[in-house]
């Protein structure tokens, strides 16, 4: 796969943004840009022409992060429904793509169309995000799921040549605000859900998403 970094090939950057190249292929991609202008410049021109859209979808979990995510809104909410009957649901709307995920502007429709009242903001601050938690509302927010959870190496390396990457969600469940400060959430790509990160990493990946926020009254 290596070959086909000469000619920077749009196969290889989808597969990269995709996550579908190996560790060792990925250490020789950066080893390249970082030491050949030339070829950093081509890639950046590159992945500007591609046409990346904005989905939401791990692939941990089958593109189904916003699925399962307002999945368990609503169960801990008492609505009694099924992943395969919100499945049923989003594809008949259009709201969810089994081969790329959710797009952004879809996500929270599934709780909407059980009559829960949602808004959905670009944030300035994390007390927004807070001050919802703190009325009791669930709060689905949209990061990049590699700087939350991965390689952070990799992910810096991706947001200065690639540009910030928004694509998985995360419940937010608390704030700690004690010392070192951290966030609770639940995220349904990882087999115990349930992750407490640093806050300023919870930042750093919400942040590739301009702090794009979803809240469920």
């Amino acid at each position: 796969m290596f070959d086909r970094l000469d000619s920077l090939s749009d196969e290889l950057l989808a597969a990269y943004l995709d996550g579908n190249t190996t560790p060792e292929e990925n250490l020789k991609i950066w080893q390249v840009l970082q030491h050949d202008g030339q070829e950093r410049e081509a890639f950046e021109v590159a992945c500007n022409s591609l046409d990346i859209p904005v989905f939401f979808a791990a692939s941990s979990c089958r593109n189904l992060c916003v699925i399962r995510s307002e999945l368990a809104v609503l169960q801990k909410r008492g609505k009694e429904v099924t992943e395969e009957e919100l499945i049923q649901i989003a594809l008949k709307q259009h709201w969810y793509e089994e081969e790329k995920g959710t797009p952004l502007k879809y996500i929270g429709k599934l709780v909407e169309s059980f009559g829960l009242k949602v808004e959905r903001r670009f944030c300035r601050e994390i007390n927004e995000l807070f001050r919802e938690l703190e009325q009791g509302h669930d709060v689905i927010a949209c990061v990049d799921g590699g700087e939350l959870s991965g390689n952070l190496e990799q992910e810096e390396f991706e947001d200065r040549w690639i540009g910030e990457i928004p694509d998985h969600v995360v419940l937010v469940r608390n704030i700690d605000y004690s010392e070192p400060p951290r966030v609770e959430v639940y995220d349904v790509a990882m087999e115990e859900p349930v992750r407490y990160y640093p806050l300023d990493r919870f930042i750093d990946s919400w942040k590739d998403s301009k702090y794009y926020m979803i809240s469920i009254k």
